[in-house]
């Protein structure tokens, strides 16, 4: 499985720039090909990629912060349970 890193991620066909370091919710839900209501779901429940609130109403998602969620959610078959950082099966 490649690492989030090496794949292109792209938002509305765009390539994100390697400054790119936060994306909105709506971006994000994008790139990981969810709802941005599973994405709200996530925060009041406490799952799914870290998060920045910088107001009230404004969400934003640190890059790094989604490809380490993702990396975190890597399994191997359907029926595997989530390991701890660094245990392998």
């Amino acid at each position: 499985m490649l690492k989030a890193s090496e794949k292109k991620a792209s938002v509305d066909g765009q390539a994100l720039a390697p400054e790119a370091r936060c994306l909105t919710e709506r971006q994000t839900a994008q790139v990981l090909g969810c709802s941005t209501a599973l994405l709200r779901k996530w925060r009041r429940i406490g799952k799914g990629p870290s998060f920045v609130r910088l107001v009230q109403r404004l969400v934003r998602y640190r890059l790094a912060d989604l490809e380490g969620w993702l990396n975190s959610q890597e399994k191997l078959t359907t029926n595997q349970k989530r390991l701890g950082k660094g245990e392998h099966v």
